[in-house]
Parts: structure tokens; sequence; C-alpha cells
């Protein structure tokens, strides 16, 4: 059965493990993995719904997320099985319309009969969410969709029960604004998705009116995915029901809203693409300046080496050419050297005479003036020669000799 995930576990669960579950069940459903994710999302429901009562403001995101579920299947099941599944899902929409038209939104607000009455009643009843709330005229059909979800005898398609889950979602939205989930972007997204199984169901007058509650939330946001897919919708429930002017109007406004769109992706892409261009110069620079510096290294690398491998080269050089060249050769008996002092010539000794003395005459130093210079030996033979001679004492000497 549908419903039997949700009927599941019933005991009190705390706020972490409510989180815990509601987190597993929404990343199921954005894998894809629907049958997963409805065990996972209605035993987060029958949770809620046993810690804080079926018509609690905190079950209403339970409500809605289940409900999407089974749409979801729903939806996957009709594209497989196709015009049969349509037919008998067309035929339990309008008995749904029949005997619970209190269920339906009248005004084209967002707000039915049901909401309208039991706006009177007491706040305390609402948040307990005792049975007084169904006292009100209308809301025994909606008590009984409520009890949907325990009851083992309901019709037992994903499409039935999908629009009695969303259903409770909307009214206790519209009974609690500020319930979790809350909002006007989520409520819209809320009833899109009553509007989508209304379309399933062929109900198109009731879902074109889901449809324009949805776009009138959206009123004033940005355009987005989910706005032209609402106008589209619409447009198309329009065509169903044989109105095409209101179906062209739609046509152009969801044609509107894929422009801005258009602008408003661009716009993001156009700044993504700056930022990614400004890391990507960046980035250049930065290996431009890297590269440069490698470059300088080696080739002051290089120079060393080359310096080096002259040096070693000229030293080899050297080497080789002084083992090469021959010895000097050398004589048994050196050279006789000269002395500190030159010989100086001692000049002519008197004719051989006897008895005359060679008087040596002190060197002369560069330091003496030239007025001072001693006489030489050649100046004092020539002093001798000119003394005259004494006669008279020569046969003495030779008598001595």
């Amino acid at each position: 059965m549908a419903h039997s995930a949700a009927a599941g576990s019933s005991h009190v669960a705390t706020a972490s493990e409510l989180d815990a579950l509601y987190e597993k069940g929404m990343l199921l459903l954005k894998e894809s993995d629907l049958e997963s994710a409805i065990d996972a999302l209605g035993e987060f429901l029958a949770k809620s719904i046993a810690t804080y009562g079926e018509l609690d403001s905190r079950c209403a995101l339970a409500y809605y997320k289940y409900g999407s579920a089974l749409l979801y299947r729903a939806q996957e099941q009709a594209d497989v099985l196709g015009e049969p599944l349509a037919k008998a899902s067309a035929a339990q929409a309008q008995a749904q319309v029949q005997t619970q038209p209190q269920a339906q939104p009248v005004d084209g607000k967002g707000k039915g009969k049901l909401v309208e009455e039991e706006q009177d009643d007491d706040d305390d009843g609402d948040d307990d969410g005792d049975d007084d709330d169904g006292a009100a005229p209308g809301a025994a059909p909606q008590a009984a969709a409520a009890a949907a979800a325990d009851d083992d005898d309901d019709d037992g398609t994903d499409l039935a029960l999908a629009y009695k889950m969303l259903e409770l979602a909307r009214i206790i939205y519209e009974r609690h604004p500020d319930a979790p989930g809350s909002g006007k972007v989520a409520v819209s997204s809320l009833r899109a998705r009553i509007g989508e199984t209304l379309m399933e169901m062929e109900a198109f007058q009731e879902a074109a009116e889901e449809f324009k509650v949805a776009a009138e939330l959206r009123a004033g946001e940005a355009a987005d995915r989910e706005l032209v897919f609402v106008l589209f919708q619409r447009c198309v429930c329009e065509c169903e029901l044989k109105r095409p002017q209101d179906a062209l109007r739609s046509c152009e406004q969801a044609a509107a809203a894929v422009a801005a769109a258009k602008q408003v992706a661009e716009a993001k892409e156009a700044r993504a693409l700056e930022e990614i261009m400004g890391d990507i110069d960046a980035k250049r620079e930065e290996v431009v300046t890297m590269a440069e510096k490698e470059l300088e290294e080696q080739k002051q690398q290089q120079q060393a080496a080359s310096a080096s491998a002259a040096a070693a080269a000229a030293t080899t050089t050297t080497t080789a050419a002084a083992a090469a060249a021959p010895a000097p050769s050398s004589t048994a008996f050196s050279a006789p050297t000269m002395g500190a002092a030159p010989v100086r010539d001692l000049g002519v000794v008197s004719k051989g005479a006897k008895g005359r003395r060679v008087v040596m005459a002190p060197i002369a130093t560069n330091s003496e003036p030239a007025s001072k210079k001693a006489r030489t030996d050649t100046d004092v033979v020539e002093e001798e020669e000119k003394a005259p001679v004494d006669t008279a004492s020569k046969p003495q000497e030779c008598a001595q000799q």
C-alpha cells in the first residue's frame, strides 16, 4: 500500500531523529531513489504525527515532502503505463471533487471554505490538533484525509494519497503562516505540486486555479525555473479548458519569465566568468614569474658551468705543456761570479823601480762630495815620479842590499 511507510513507526521521536530522517529522505529524493525516499519521508511523517499531532504546524513540512514524493512516483508510473492510469486517475479526481468540494480552493487566493470557516476557531485548539477542529462545516473530509495515512482501506494509489498529503500541508500553512518551512516561495511550490497532482487527475479547472495562486505568490520575486514552470502549466490547463485567450496570456507571461531568467543567468555567468578570468590571469602571471626565475637560475648555472669548464681546460693545457718542455742543460762547474765590488785598475807600477810602494786608496762612496775624493794610485805614482831623486843616498841603499 502507498501509505504503509507513513503508517510504520509511530513512537515519539526527538528533534534530532526527525531531522536525520528528513535529510535522509531529501537526499534520496535528490538522487531519484523514489522507493527509498518514500520510505524515509513516510517514517518522518509518522514520527512527526506521533510526536506533535496530525495538524500541528511542525507536521506541515512532513505532509508536503511525503506527498511530493508520492506524486513523483505516480508521474513516473504514468509515464510507463500511459493511458490506463490516466483514465483511472481522472475518475478518482471527479469523485474527489464531488465528495469533498470544500477541500478545493474556491476564491482563487488559496483559501477555501474550510479555512474561512475555521478562522473563528480557538487558536489553542488549533495548536493541540484536537478533533474539535473537524467540527466546523467541511472539516470532516479533511479529518478523513488526515487519517488516510493510517487507513488500510483507502484507494491505494499514490496519486490520491499524494493529493491528500499536499492538501493537509496547505491547510496547516494557511492556519500557521509562521510554520517551519513556510514562506511565499515555499507555499508557491506547494500549490504548484497540488496543481500538478490535479493535472494528473485531469481536473484542469482546479489545477489552473492552483497554478494561478502559485504564480501570484511569486510576484515580485526574481524570475526562475519554477515560475516559468508554473506559468507554462497554467497555459496547458487553459488550453485543455478551451480558453485560448487565457492560454495565450499565460504563455506570454511564461516567455517574459524565460527572458528575465535568461538575463539573470547571463549576468551571473558573466560575473562568474569575470572571476574565473581574473583567477586565470593571476595564475598566468604567477606561472610567468616562476618561469622567468627558473630560466634566470638555469642561465646562471650554465654560465658557472662554462667558467668551471674553461678553468679546468686551461689548467690541463698548462700542465701538459710543462710536462712536454725539455729540461735545461747544466755544466759541471759553474761560472765564477763577480764579487760585490768591481776590480779596480791599480795603474802602472813606477817603471819597475824598487823601493816604491803602492798606496791603496780607499773606495769612495757615492755620499762623499767630489772635492773630497781621495787620490787614486795613479796620482800617487805620478807625484813620486815628479819628486827629485836623492842620489846621495843611493850608494848606501845599494850597500845595505
